[in-house]
């Protein structure tokens, strides 16, 4: 089973991918575009566990990933281990966001599904 991190910023996305046992298989940088994203989605198996930051920029890419996998949006503002780092940069993010999720500990934002509709949500 395979874990990712993916730090979403509005021209790039850096990611890191890790093993069950937590050890970093790989990390690297994909540019924010359908087909570069979809190149990377399509790179890692069906139903792979993602974690992204909630960002400005998430939704595209939130939908083009979550057709294939199991993406959970992370929320920035719950997950103290991203925000009160010492050291931050892009690839420490995206190892984090990789960790927290692989431990079952990553504050998610909560996602309306398009199927539901508004009338039905508020009431």
């Amino acid at each position: 089973m395979l874990f990712v991190g993916l730090d979403i910023h509005k021209n790039y996305s850096e990611f890191a991918i890790m093993d069950n046992d937590g050890r970093l298989i790989e990390h690297g940088g994909v540019e924010n575009s359908l087909e570069d994203m979809s190149r990377f989605s399509n790179s890692l198996p069906p139903s792979t566990n993602i974690a992204m930051e909630s960002s400005s920029t998430w939704y595209w890419s939130y939908k083009l990933l979550s057709s294939r996998h199991k993406v959970s949006l992370s929320n920035p503002v719950k997950n103290k281990a991203i925000a009160s780092a010492k050291v931050k940069t892009d690839k420490v993010d995206s190892i984090m966001l990789a960790t927290l999720l692989r431990g079952g500990f990553l504050a998610e934002s909560y996602t309306l599904q398009r199927k539901s509709s508004t009338r039905a949500v508020v009431g």
